[in-house]
């Protein structure tokens, strides 16, 4: 394991000093900045000098671990590391059918993306901004520019409309992170799943430990011992951690229904079923009919305007994230048959689950007898949408996985329609915003001029310039092994030997 805490502790303890004596770790500070800073220097000193400080040392351990986990498959006969991950999907063109899923919902992202760059040009001007470009990833909102609802504040499309963000009401009513976890497992028992068993209580680390420095990345793990399942997460109060609650614990809840299968069974009937679980959950508990219910909104207003905020935070969620998915593992892919050098991982760069939790949903909104737009379904208390539910984790990985989607919502095939079903009034809206813009980005090779005074103007001097490098594919840049690091851990110690622990994330 020496390989696997050496790369952990450089994730984890990387910093970033703005001046003297002062140091940002990624959580909490470098996430609050990505976030919430609409400075164009500090975004770019938070994601250049995060990436300078966890990527550039993990390089050299990230080649030794394609080398070791590549060697540990071969010996159980598959080509590489990725063609054994390719094998848990039972499909000889999964490829190919994950690429047909992407060209599906490319156009909603294609609009998507056009209409954010447009409010990002408002808001950082011509300079920083081509129109026919690529988005430069340190704007997104985030550290991998995975997710970009953390810059919704200027996407707003209606902005006098009220806010579906309930964090400062959940602030005000006292929520802390157990009450959080409480919440989602009362979510889940409304549905006849399982309550959450004592040793989940006393061995979770349900806030950021103030002696050691940790992984923040939130996580889910299974004991395999029928009884000790546990998540470690920095919670903080904020309404998307609150989604993220609920889908860790949908990892938990997943393990709980089958920790009586072999042990040889007890994963998802693929890992995409692992991450769609606790996802469709967060459809439910981020509309606006669950939040009056929860007692953080005041009132339930139903309109097209608002419909149309709501729907546009969710994209910024759901549709940004498919490439990234889907982006990553062609490079992961490539990183291990291969295809992709040590000295180009920087330049190569799907996620199943998000296409699956879309297609679980629309089944289970319909066993909960809900009308209406799909968007505005919540299957809270629906003992008939949580006896689907339980009938899907109970297998397990026991059978093969389009058998269990063929049983569940009636079809043994991936299909985006569910997706597009649920995005369909913001995508007819987008497509109207953007009947002047480019879709896409035919001037692929600019880049944005390293700003004048950069870095000295923020208080930290350095003695050398580092060249900014903005290597886009479908705008998402950065030192892939930092991020990879995050996907891959769990992987690590799996390569020969099936270890007695499992998580997810």
């Amino acid at each position: 394991h020496t390989l696997y805490n050496t790369m952990k502790d450089i994730y984890s303890t990387a910093k970033v000093h703005p001046e003297p004596n002062v140091s940002w770790s990624l959580e909490p500070e470098l996430t609050a900045i990505m976030a919430h800073s609409r400075s164009y220097k500090k975004l770019l000193f938070a994601w250049e000098g995060w990436h300078q400080a966890a990527g550039v040392p993990l390089k050299k351990h990230y080649q030794r671990f394609v080398e070791l986990s590549n060697k540990g498959y071969q010996a159980d006969g598959y080509a590489d590391t990725g063609a054994e991950w390719r094998s848990w999907y039972d499909s000889p063109t999964f490829e190919q059918d994950i690429e047909k899923v992407y060209k599906t919902i490319e156009p909603l992202y294609l609009n998507l993306h056009a209409f954010v760059r447009r409010q990002l040009y408002i808001q950082y001007g011509s300079k920083y901004i081509n129109l026919k470009g690529p988005i430069p990833a340190h704007l997104l909102g985030n550290m991998w520019a995975e997710t970009w609802n953390n810059i919704y504040d200027m996407m707003i499309p209606f902005p006098d409309k009220p806010s579906m963000d309930v964090t400062n009401e959940m602030n005000q009513q006292g929520y802390n992170a157990t009450h959080m976890f409480r919440v989602a497992e009362e979510f889940f028992t409304s549905l006849e799943l399982d309550s959450m068993p004592p040793e989940f209580w006393e061995g979770s680390m349900l806030v950021k430990p103030k002696d050691r420095e940790v992984v923040c990345h939130a996580s889910a793990y299974d004991f395999y011992n029928r009884k000790d399942f546990r998540i470690k997460q920095c919670t903080v109060v904020t309404m998307e951690q609150l989604s993220t609650v609920h889908h860790e614990m949908g990892h938990i809840q997943y393990y709980l229904q089958y920790k009586d299968q072999p042990v040889g069974f007890r994963r998802g009937a693929n890992p995409g079923f692992h991450e769609a679980i606790g996802d469709v959950m967060a459809l439910s508990v981020s509309t606006p009919k669950h939040l009056f219910t929860l007692g953080l909104l005041k009132n339930m207003s139903s309109d097209i305007e608002t419909d149309i905020n709501y729907l546009l935070k969710m994209a910024l969620v759901k549709i940004a994230f498919l490439p990234f998915g889907y982006l990553i593992d062609i490079w992961r892919w490539g990183v291990f048959s291969g295809r992709t050098p040590p000295e180009h991982y920087n330049a190569d760069w799907w996620h199943l689950s998000f296409i699956l939790q879309f297609q679980l949903h629309e089944k289970l909104c319909e066993a909960a007898n809900h009308t209406g737009l799909l968007h505005t379904c919540d299957i809270y208390r629906s003992k008939e949408a949580g006896a689907i539910l339980k009938k899907v984790l109970q297998a397990g990985s026991s059978t093969p996985w389009p058998e269990v989607l063929q049983e569940a919502i009636g079809t043994n095939e991936l299909d985006a329609s569910a997706l597009m079903r649920y995005f369909d009034p913001i995508i007819k809206w987008l497509e109207k915003q953007n009947v002047n813009e480019t879709l896409g980005w035919p001037e692929f090779g600019w880049v944005p001029p390293v700003p004048e005074g950069y870095p000295e103007d923020i208080g930290k001097i350095r003695k050398k310039r580092y060249e900014i490098l903005f290597l886009f594919k479908l705008h998402i840049e950065m030192f892939l092994y930092s991020v990879s690091l995050v996907w891959l851990l769990p992987n690590l110690a799996n390569f020969r030997v099936r270890f007695s622990l499992s998580h997810v994330t």
